[in-house]
C-alpha cells in the first residue's frame, strides 16, 4: 500500500514539475512507448565531457535582490580542473575576469581595480547556496551523471522523469531526442538548486541547450545564460595576470 501511494505521489509530482517549466512549447509532443529507462540512462551517461577544453560564447542576464545585470561572457572549461571567463558590458567592455578551480576563486574586478583570490567557498556566501567546482562545471556542460541504480523513473508523453532515492535530485529528460531539460540539484537537506534548459542546437556534432537558466533557494539568485557558440579544442589560452596597480579586496 504504502508503495503504491509513493508512486502516485511520484506521479502527481511529475505532473506538476512538467506543466510548470517554462518556455515550453504549446504544441503536443510525441509518446513514446516502452521504453528501456536503463538505456536511456546509459545513452545519455555516454555524453560525457570528453574535450580537454570547450569554449563557449554566452548572453548572460544575472538576478538578485542587490542586483540586476545583462552581460556576455566569453568561457573557457578545462576538464575538471579550471573555468576561465571574461565578463563584458555593452560599450564598457571587460569589467572583470573570474577564474575557478576545484578549490580556489580568482577574481579581478576592473571597475574598482581591485583583485580577489579565496578558497571556492566564498562562492557559498556570495550565491547564497551551497556549490562547489563540480556543480558549476555539471550546469554549464550539462555533463550530467544520470543515477544507474535506486531511483525511481516516470513516463509521460516523450518525457521521463528520474528521481534518486538517495536524495531529491531529479531529472526530467527528452528521451527523443535524448537531452536533459530540467534538473533538480540537491545541496543539503533543505535547498536545492533548479536548473532548467530550454531548445537544442548543435556544435561540433553535439547537442547543446539554446538558453539555461538556474534558481537558488527562496529565489535569492537567478541566472539565464544564452549560448551563442560552442567550441572545443586540444589548448586553449587563459590569461589571469593582476596589474601591479590594482589593490586586494578584503
Amino acid at each position: 500500500m504504502k508503495d503504491y501511494l509513493s508512486k502516485k505521489i511520484f506521479l502527481l509530482v511529475f505532473l506538476i514539475i512538467t506543466s510548470c517549466n517554462l518556455k515550453r512549447d504549446v504544441t503536443k509532443s510525441p509518446t513514446i512507448d516502452n521504453v528501456n529507462i536503463a538505456s536511456v540512462i546509459e545513452k545519455f551517461n555516454k555524453k560525457k565531457f570528453t574535450e580537454n577544453w570547450i569554449s563557449i560564447k554566452t548572453k548572460i542576464k544575472l538576478s538578485s535582490k542587490e542586483n540586476n545585470l545583462s552581460i556576455s561572457a566569453n568561457i573557457k572549461i578545462r576538464q575538471d580542473s579550471l573555468i576561465w571567463a571574461s565578463i563584458t558590458a555593452p560599450i564598457i567592455g571587460e569589467v572583470s575576469r573570474v577564474m575557478i578551480s576545484q578549490d580556489s576563486l580568482y577574481y579581478i574586478n576592473r571597475a574598482n581595480s581591485s583583485w580577489m583570490i579565496q578558497p571556492i567557498i566564498v562562492l557559498n556566501d556570495l550565491l547564497k547556496t551551497d556549490v562547489s567546482y563540480s556543480i558549476i562545471q555539471q550546469i554549464i556542460t550539462t555533463a550530467f551523471e544520470l543515477p544507474k541504480k535506486d531511483y525511481i523513473s516516470s513516463i509521460i508523453g516523450s518525457k521521463i522523469l528520474i528521481a534518486n532515492k538517495n536524495d531529491s535530485n531529479y531529472y526530467i529528460i527528452n528521451a527523443e531526442n535524448n537531452y536533459v531539460e530540467e534538473i533538480n540539484i540537491s545541496l543539503n537537506k533543505t535547498k536545492s538548486l533548479k536548473v532548467r534548459y530550454s531548445g537544442l542546437q548543435m556544435f561540433n556534432e553535439k547537442k547543446y541547450p539554446k538558453n539555461l537558466s538556474v534558481t537558488t533557494p527562496e529565489d535569492s539568485f537567478y541566472l539565464d545564460i544564452k549560448y551563442s557558440n560552442i567550441v572545443s579544442s586540444k589548448k586553449e589560452k587563459t590569461i589571469f595576470n593582476i596589474p601591479k596597480s590594482y589593490n586586494e579586496s578584503k
